[in-house]
């Protein structure tokens, strides 16, 4: 860690590949705009796709940068705290060493696994590199997905040029005609089920540019193109993609149309096209199910939660009703010992033994009675109060009855002693 960032601080490696995107400018100010403290901004631009990747994990692991995040040059950020998230999940999750961010997409209008960002502890070498996939230099890398939690914040080439959407295309396409070279069929059939949400895309909307993608994507699998294409310093694509002039929308939906029916949707390409939307919708039933699984768990915590407040609310109600009897027995005390009976217990407790001295011992007792109500107000006290205990625990506040007064009101002994 160098002495411009302290110790407590993650520094991170932004690293861009530029190579004539449109996007590019609010690119950079995109990245520019990040409120995480510790970013320096690399660029390499010039060289060769393969090339380019390589020089890029090649200064990011001899540097002394924490994180590597690759952001190409038309991928836009829209959050400013994008860095902050992305330190914060390398932070939490300390076993990861690669973290793959899905965000939005121009041409597919869906989500679509962009960003990636990678721990200086991946173990990366040059000569794993295969072909056009040029991410396949990592080995043994603890891989993290994340999907919705970044989506809104980042879009994939929101305004790309035409040249750029045809060279999208090819690139994809040849990544699908060239798979199982490099045993990559899996990946084929995600590339598949890009390029055909693509067309979808290009004939509900009509952008021109979703067309020359899908162009691109169906040349390419006809066998069309050649790997060397995708090189932007190369002008070969660039050039016959300026042979084509300038195609109207109808023409351009009838020539992807009649590729499509063609040799280029054989065999291979619509079993991966198929595969994948089997997939699709076996997946998507499967997110119904849970979708539907937390609205009927979401649904019973309500249900739980009104109980427990309904209960509470009860508690309180019997709470409050043992602390009006609490009042009123605290009432009949103080009436007990404003009677005649208590004065006249006050005054035997010091006549009674000289009274019973000289044999004339009363034929009624007052001391008696008065002790009988004394006790009686005592055990009003001492029953509220236990009612009061027995309310407060939040474990009685459910299912607790209607509590009844501690005293009858017709009990003689709730009265006032005369």
């Amino acid at each position: 860690m160098s002495e411009l960032y302290p110790a407590c601080g993650i520094k991170v490696m932004v690293g861009t590949l530029h190579a004539g995107e449109r996007e590019f400018p609010e690119s950079r100010r995109s990245v520019e705009a990040q409120t995480y403290e510790y970013v320096d901004h690399v660029v390499i631009s010039g060289h060769p796709n393969k090339e380019a990747h390589a020089l890029l994990y090649k200064h990011f692991l001899e540097s002394d940068a924490d994180l590597l995040i690759k952001i190409d040059a038309d991928m836009v950020l829209l959050e400013a705290d994008f860095i902050d998230r992305v330190v914060t999940t390398f932070t939490d999750q300390t076993a990861i060493d690669t973290l793959a961010i899905a965000i939005l997409d121009f041409f597919s209008g869906e989500e679509m696994v962009g960003i990636n960002a990678y721990r200086r502890t991946v173990d990366w070498r040059s000569d794993r590199q295969i072909g056009l996939f040029t991410d396949s230099g990592f080995s043994g890398a603890n891989r993290l997905v994340i999907g919705g939690a970044f989506l809104h914040s980042c879009v994939h080439s929101p305004n790309p040029s035409p040249f750029q959407a045809f060279h999208f295309g090819v690139h994809r396409g040849l990544k699908v005609f060239l798979s199982a070279d490099y045993g990559r069929e899996a990946q084929a059939a995600t590339q598949a089920w890009y390029l055909e949400r693509t067309w979808e895309n290009f004939l509900v909307r009509g952008d021109d540019r979703l067309g020359l993608a899908c162009l691109g994507f169906e040349l390419a699998l006809a066998g069309r193109c050649v790997p060397e294409d995708v090189d932007y310093t190369r002008s070969g694509l660039r050039e016959r993609f300026e042979e084509l002039g300038d195609l109207s929308t109808a023409d351009l939906r009838q020539w992807i149309k009649d590729l499509r029916a063609g040799s280029a949707s054989a065999a291979p390409v619509a079993a991966s096209r198929g595969r994948f939307r089997g997939t699709e919708f076996h997946h998507r039933k499967e997110i119904r199910r849970l979708e539907e699984e937390l609205r009927l768990l979401r649904r019973e915590t309500d249900r739980e939660t009104a109980r427990r407040v309904k209960a509470e609310k009860r508690g309180r109600k019997h709470l409050g009703r043992a602390q009006d009897d609490l009042r009123r027995a605290g009432k009949a005390v103080e009436a007990v010992r404003r009677s005649p009976s208590w004065r006249l217990f006050s005054w035997l407790s010091r006549a009674r033994p000289l009274a019973y001295r000289a044999g004339d011992a009363p034929r009624e007792d007052p001391l008696y009675a008065a002790r009988r109500h004394l006790a009686a107000a005592d055990g009003c006290v001492d029953a509220a109060r236990g009612e009061i205990e027995s309310n407060s625990s939040a474990s009685s506040l459910e299912g607790a009855g209607r509590s009844q007064p501690l005293m009858d009101p017709k009990d003689p002994r709730a009265g006032r002693v005369e």
